[in-house]
């Protein structure tokens, strides 16, 4: 699925976070009580508990689940991503660069 819905608009932040948190579910394994506390302003160190190899996961996930992709310039980019929010903004804009 790429990020746009299914009537063709672009997702938004709510949309982009609820299919993060499915991800986090299903490819993290963040436990229901994890999923329950995790929230936009959480690290993504902390609330992802994310290593080197879950990072390396969740970029691969977002890239076939949102239509984007991360090449090596984007690397500064990504190293200063601190919290959910952030990572979720990246996605958002990357979705809305996509061509049509």
């Amino acid at each position: 699925m790429d990020g746009i819905t299914s009537s063709g608009t672009p997702l938004d932040q709510e949309d982009i976070f609820a299919r993060l948190r499915e991800v986090a579910r299903e490819d993290l394994e963040l436990t229901p009580p994890q999923l329950e506390g995790l929230s936009l302003d959480e690290s993504l160190t902390d609330g992802l508990g994310l290593d080197s190899l879950r990072q390396v996961v969740l970029l691969a996930r977002i890239e076939d689940l949102f239509g984007v992709e991360f090449g090596p310039e984007d690397q500064p980019r990504l190293a200063e991503l601190q919290t959910v929010r952030d990572l979720v903004r990246l996605i958002a804009e990357r979705a809305d660069e996509r061509p049509a």
